[in-house]
C-alpha cells in the first residue's frame, strides 16, 4: 500500500506504508519558524541580559555582549529552523499525528478524541487533545506556516460533531 502525501501542494505517492494502520491520504503543516525564532529569542536575550547584570562585580565588555547577543540571535535561529523540521503536524480523514508535550510523536483519531482545551506560552496556541481511549495527551501545534490551508484541512476532515470542530466554530 502507498500513501500520497500532500505538503502545500506537493505530492509525493512513493512513500511506502510500513504501518497496517497509516493513512490515505496525509495533509502535512510545518511549524511557522518566525513564531518559534520571536518566541526563543524573546526569552534567550532578556535572559541574557539579566544573567550579565545582576553577575556582582563583573565589568563587562559591552562589545563582547553585543558579539554574544548576535550569536543568540542566530542560534534562535537555528532553534526554530530546528523545530520548523522535526516537529509536523499531520492531518488525515483517520485523525491528527502531532506530539506529545515531551516531543514524542502521537497519533488521535477523529472519533477518539474527547475533549480540547487551549494552552498559550509567550503568544504560541496549542490546543491539547485528550484521547477517551487512553490518558494521553497530543499537543496540536495553532502556528503553521499556512494557517489557511491548516484550517481548512481541519475543517474537511473532522467530523461535525467533534470536539475540535466546537472549537474552531468558536475561534
Amino acid at each position: 500500500m502507498r500513501v500520497a502525501i500532500y505538503t502545500h501542494g506537493e505530492t509525493n505517492d512513493a512513500w511506502p506504508c510500513a504501518a497496517a494502520n497509516c493513512f490515505t491520504f496525509l495533509t502535512m503543516f510545518r511549524l511557522s519558524a518566525q513564531s518559534l525564532f520571536l518566541c526563543i529569542s524573546s526569552l534567550a536575550l532578556p535572559l541574557f541580559l539579566i544573567g550579565v547584570w545582576l553577575i556582582p562585580g563583573l565589568q563587562a565588555d559591552w562589545g563582547v555582549v553585543l558579539v554574544a547577543m548576535v550569536g543568540i540571535v542566530f542560534f534562535s535561529g537555528i532553534g526554530a529552523g530546528l523545530l520548523h523540521l522535526l516537529f509536523p503536524v499531520r492531518i488525515s480523514p483517520d485523525g491528527i499525528a502531532a506530539h506529545s508535550v515531551w516531543g514524542f510523536r502521537r497519533f488521535i483519531r477523529c472519533e477518539q478524541i474527547g475533549a480540547v482545551r487551549q494552552f498559550s506560552l509567550l503568544n504560541l496556541h496549542f490546543l491539547r487533545l485528550y484521547s477517551t481511549v487512553d490518558r494521553k495527551v497530543t499537543w496540536l501545534a495553532l502556528f503553521p506556516s499556512d494557517p489557511v490551508s491548516f484550517r481548512d484541512a481541519i475543517a474537511s476532515t473532522m467530523p461535525p460533531d467533534s470536539p475540535l470542530m466546537a472549537y474552531f466554530r468558536v475561534a
